[in-house]
């Protein structure tokens, strides 16, 4: 606890005293009092200080004094008070500027100062305000931990600290966005306008030792302290005010809010992980298809007051190559933070089409249970998938916009035990999917059409050597030849054999067209518009680009 100068000023001691320089400093905070009468004063002399002299330690120095005012002004000395008349007749006009103008406080005593007087009677008042101090400290303490114990949540804490300290106070996360406060409807406004001007300014906060920043406009000030959780700045708590000072009282239980702050955030956060975690491992049992009774199934969920006995598609959200597209991130915290957000988005989607938002995370993918019981056809079921995925690639993207997201949806299940089934589909889609190139980005099982066919086969060899009879010949030519007559026959098939549409297509002359035609049929010793050979090359193509041979 401290007192200023101008405090000080009134105390009976000072008497007589008057301010000679440095006046509109006289706010500065005495925390010591000490006496300067010998030369080696810089090692032991503290910020803070109210110094006492006669300058007898640099009554024979020609420039002792204007050198003893520098170096306390650099100490960051509060204020000097010299009693003149024994070694020095009067403060010359140069040491008044000095201090002028490195604003320390510069006051002169009478004759019949004594040091013993202004020592004690300015300690004892810092004493009497540092025991005033420790008690309302103690009662703030004390009225915190009940509302803890009461579970009072944030909005009690920020009822409390207006309570005591008189002004509006506000807890932000930061986005600039009220968690909890307790002020009137014009002080919450004031409060915004403080943090829009913050954003446009892109203004920083600069925590002072106190670990306190302050902000500043014409009408309303702000003191705000950080509140930290895992050791992570997390959100900011505020108060509003006008005057130029504020008191210790205000800092000190400011700085007590924010630490009880963290602490409810970081119990309500264990609450919730604990939560999400239990949930995360029910989910993966009921799709790593666990063998539990189906009435055990259904009360874990009820739990969680989820209702897993209507029929669910299981969708798949997918953030590609996340890692990469987020390297310019430097911290974990910032990765959990996103993928918080992208979770959040999500939910906050399902919760808009009121369902219930069964929805848990595994590693950069979301596993979203799809409510489809209301819908009457399966056409309506897939069209709510669509749309419902649609919504969720666009709230991601309208934080994320860097972020590629890719969806695979798995057909509707009624069966408690069957869920893994459209869980695995879903990840099927997200497989093989990309090779149909729907821009939407977006991908149904039951759109994988003949792929879905092909991928089912358990035997590989026997798929190669069916791509290499029907289309080894053909692929080897071109990487010969550096020919792409492997394209032209498949634009061939993609335009039904039509050779007119598929010369504009590959914008090539008719005649030039079925000179391929010819070519292909030539290399490959087959018919290719045969209908049973044709549809053996169809299957070829769709063979390399599902498993990529070339």
């Amino acid at each position: 606890m401290s007192l200023s100068v101008k405090e000080a000023l009134d105390l009976q001691a000072f008497k007589d005293a008057k301010v000679v320089a440095g006046i509109s400093s006289l706010n500065n905070k005495i925390q010591f009092v000490d006496v300067i009468e010998v030369p080696d004063i810089d090692n032991w002399l503290r910020k803070n200080t109210l110094a006492l002299t006669t300058a007898f330690a640099v009554k024979n120095k020609e420039s002792g004094l204007e050198d003893l005012v520098t170096l306390l002004a650099d100490k960051g000395v509060s204020a000097l008070a010299i009693k003149p008349g024994r070694f020095i007749n009067n403060i010359p006009d140069n040491v008044l500027q000095i201090a002028e103008y490195r604003k320390l406080p510069l006051i002169e005593l009478p004759l019949n100062a004594a040091y013993s007087d202004i020592i004690k009677e300015t300690l004892g008042v810092i004493l009497d305000k540092q025991n005033t101090l420790l008690k309302l400290g103690d009662e703030l303490h004390q009225r915190l931990n009940n509302m803890v114990l009461d579970g009072g949540g944030l909005d009690a804490v920020t009822q409390i600290l207006s309570q005591v300290i008189g002004h509006a106070v506000f807890i932000e996360n930061l986005n600039g966005d009220l968690i909890a406060c307790s002020a009137s409807e014009q002080e919450i406004m004031h409060h915004k306008k403080l943090f829009s001007r913050r954003l446009k300014k892109a203004q920083k906060l600069t925590f002072q030792s106190e670990n306190i920043a302050v902000v500043k406009d014409e009408v309303n000030h702000q003191l705000i302290a950080p509140i930290f959780v895992d050791k992570q700045l997390y959100c900011l708590l505020s108060i509003l005010f006008n005057e130029e000072q504020i008191d210790e009282f205000t800092i000190m239980a400011l700085q007590r809010g924010a630490i009880v702050s963290g602490l409810e955030i970081m119990k309500k956060k264990a609450i919730v992980e604990t939560e999400i975690r239990l949930q995360r491992d029910f989910v993966e049992d009921l799709l790593d298809g666990k063998h539990e009774e189906e009435y055990t199934l259904v009360k874990r969920a009820r739990e969680f007051g989820w209702d897993i006995t209507q029929e669910n598609m299981i969708m798949i959200v997918s953030i590609e190559n996340f890692r990469d597209k987020i390297s310019m991130v430097e911290s974990e915290y910032e990765v959990q933070d996103i993928k918080k957000k992208i979770y959040n988005s999500i939910r906050h989607v399902l919760q808009h089409h009121a369902m219930q938002p069964i929805l848990i995370q595994r590693k950069d993918r979301y596993i979203v249970f799809l409510c489809t019981s209301n819908c009457n056809s399966m056409m309506e079921k897939k069209d709510t998938a669509y749309k419902v995925a649609q919504e969720i690639q666009k709230a991601i993207a309208s934080k994320f916009s860097y972020l590629d997201v890719v969806i695979g949806i798995g057909r509707p299940i009624k069966q408690v035990n069957k869920f893994k089934n459209s869980y695995d589909e879903a990840q099927k889609a997200l497989q093989i999917g990309p090779i149909l190139n729907n821009p939407s980005n977006t991908y149904y099982f039951d759109d994988l059409g003949i792929y879905r066919l092909l991928d089912s086969c358990s035997d590989v060899n026997a798929i190669k050597d069916f791509y290499t009879k029907y289309l080894g010949a053909l692929v080897q030519y071109d990487e010969n030849n550096t020919t792409q007559l492997l394209e032209t026959l498949e634009t061939y098939y993609s335009c039904n054999s039509n050779a007119v549409v598929a010369a504009e297509k590959l914008f090539l002359h008719r005649n030039t067209l079925n000179y391929r035609i010819k070519r292909i049929k030539q290399i490959l010793e087959l018919n290719i518009d045969d209908p049973e050979i044709k549809l053996c090359v169809y299957l070829a193509l769709k063979i390399k680009h599902l498993y990529n041979y070339s």
